[in-house]
């Protein structure tokens, strides 16, 4: 019971990553979008394509993390699944 209890967390906090990576990465894209459309434009275009890529970056991971579980959890069935002899 212990493995299917670190599995869910180990799938909430991919999942968790995956959405905040995911509003970082519309933020920092709206951002980008609106470079230049203001005179006072702080906005620092640079910065804002290596947050692009960092975020994007981090997306991955937490798709690989959640890929990763998924297969565990995989064989993990199949080796109860084995009939016993």
């Amino acid at each position: 019971m212990e493995v299917v209890t670190g599995i869910s967390s180990i799938y909430s906090t991919a999942a968790y990553g995956l959405s905040t990576a995911t509003n970082q990465l519309n933020a920092t894209a709206k951002k980008i979008a609106g470079y230049g459309t203001d005179s006072s434009d702080t906005n620092d275009l640079t910065q804002n394509v290596v947050d692009l890529s960092t975020e994007k970056m981090a997306y991955k991971a937490d798709a690989l993390v959640l890929k990763t579980a998924n297969q565990t959890l995989g064989t993990l069935l199949d080796i109860f699944d084995t009939p016993r002899r």
